[in-house]
């Protein structure tokens, strides 16, 4: 971020009291340090952008603006606008908006010697004392990604992945002894400037609050909310991200330890969460109607490449759900579900992909006789039962199944095809869950049945039962 230095030319603002300014209508509390005669002109220019800039986030309420503000026409600032209906704009009268919140916030963890991006200036725009908009000015940092685009980079190497890890453990621990509780944790919510080897800083602390410390029970809550975003993250990495945090490897363990008792928990809060947004009209998703078929598909998707690249054909027997993949698109054919529960695997399928622990779904369809799941198929991806299988796509499988135990229970009797193999970002081999009624989210990890159940399947495969994953 250049410097913001104070600037000749005229502009319509005036400055009430210290860090305080008022620009077009909108009151901006500034952040410390910050130059208010040097700074005015900016958001001048990006309040009157708003009207062209394009929308990053398209929400009812929330917006997000990629601006140019600087010298030049590459985009160098980000502001976030949220509006607030009439009851919660007289709330907010007292206790002040989002956005003032979220400056205090990364303000305080700055001066607590925790790296972070503190936004330039916080904005409300009020009428008769009620808040009807407020406004977050955030510098761009140059050449940062955040950690979750940089992780997905085929380009990275074992060793800038190891020392990632060792350097995000660093962050979040040193966020925590700060006192931060930050209830989405998450990859997206790091920027690393500089390169593999540059800063970590953390970013966006819309839903976070700050208290003298986070103890114990909070610490465990958002470390498993981190872990559910690393599904295709090694255990050797995870440990090592873990002595990070712990500081020691005794620790650790046991951190270990408490993220493996939270982990079926929260996954199954997910699950409860998701059939509630899967299932109706919203951001994410929407109901669909294409001819015969009635379901829930993404939005902006188009469920239609699954219903022209494979023949229809007949309606599976009882227990049978067939596997077919063509033209980059895979389905699971059943017969016709209940409308209840081909919700109830729509929001499965969609939780476990967003763990990376099945490809991402892109519609439920059904018709009087069959009810079809379709998902985006990688290139080359296939059932698992039509490939021979060699050691290294057999541990892939093994690593896929003590992770679904962990979280939740097997069927007793799985089917082969019910799971296929990718590629990940590092080019490591994953196994991925196709078929997602095999499995289910239970609030605590599979027992002995789970267990025997993926034994069975691993011992179809050549593959000892007790290999270490």
């Amino acid at each position: 971020m250049d410097e913001l230095a104070p600037r000749s030319t005229p502009y319509a603002a005036r400055v009430r009291e210290e860090r305080t300014l008022e620009v077009d209508g909108v009151r901006w509390w500034l952040r410390v340090g910050v130059d208010a005669a040097g700074l005015a002109p900016r958001l001048e220019r990006a309040l009157a952008q708003l009207e062209s800039a394009p929308d990053l986030r398209s929400g009812r309420r929330k917006r997000l603006f990629r601006l140019a503000l600087g010298a030049g026409p590459e985009a160098d600032h980000l502001l976030k606008r949220n509006g607030y209906p009439p009851a919660r704009g007289w709330l907010r009268r007292i206790d002040g908006s989002k956005a003032r919140r979220e400056l205090a916030i990364a303000q305080a963890l700055a001066e607590r010697g925790v790296p972070v991006v503190v936004p330039l200036a916080a904005g409300e725009r009020r009428r008769f004392g009620r808040v009807l908009e407020c406004f977050l000015l955030v510098p761009l940092i140059a050449d940062a990604r955040d950690l979750r685009e940089l992780w997905e980079d085929p380009a990275l190497g074992a060793g800038e992945r190891r020392r990632l890890m060792v350097s995000l453990g660093t962050l979040v621990r040193r966020a925590h002894e700060a006192g931060l509780h930050q209830n989405d944790l998450a990859p997206n919510n790091v920027l690393v400037s500089g390169g593999v080897t540059g800063e970590l800083q953390l970013v966006d602390f819309e839903r976070a609050r700050l208290r003298r410390s986070a103890g114990t029970r909070a610490r465990r809550r958002m470390l498993a909310k981190l872990a559910r975003a690393a599904g295709g993250v090694p255990a050797a990495l995870r440990l090592r991200f873990l002595q990070a945090y712990a500081g020691d490897r005794a620790e650790a363990r046991r951190w270990w330890a408490r993220l493996r008792e939270e982990a079926p928990r929260l996954a199954r809060r997910d699950d409860r969460r998701m059939r509630r947004s899967a299932a109706r009209d919203g951001r994410g998703f929407e109901r669909i109607a294409r001819g015969g078929w009635r379901g829930h598909a993404r939005r902006a998707a188009d469920p239609g490449a699954g219903l022209r690249a494979l023949a229809p054909g007949p309606a599976p027997s009882a227990g049978a759900a067939p596997v077919e993949f063509a033209a980059g698109i895979g389905r699971v054919v059943y017969r016709r579900l209940s409308g209840r529960r081909s919700r109830r695997l729509w929001a499965r399928a969609n939780t476990l992909a967003a763990r990376g622990l099945a490809p991402i779904p892109v519609a439920s369809l059904s018709d009087r006789a069959r009810t079809l799941l379709i998902f985006e198929a990688a290139s080359g991806m296939r059932p698992l039962g039509s490939i021979a299988c060699d050691a290294a796509q057999r541990r892939a499988l093994a690593r896929l199944l003590a992770e679904l135990v962990s979280l939740g229970e097997l069927r007793d009797e799985l089917e082969r095809n019910s799971f296929t193999l990718v590629r990940g970002p590092s080019g490591r081999l994953r196994a991925q869950l196709v078929a997602p009624h095999v499995f289910r989210f239970a609030g605590r990890a599979g027992g002995a049945r789970s267990q025997a159940a993926a034994a069975r399947l691993l011992a179809s495969l050549g593959l000892p039962a007790d290999l270490g994953v």
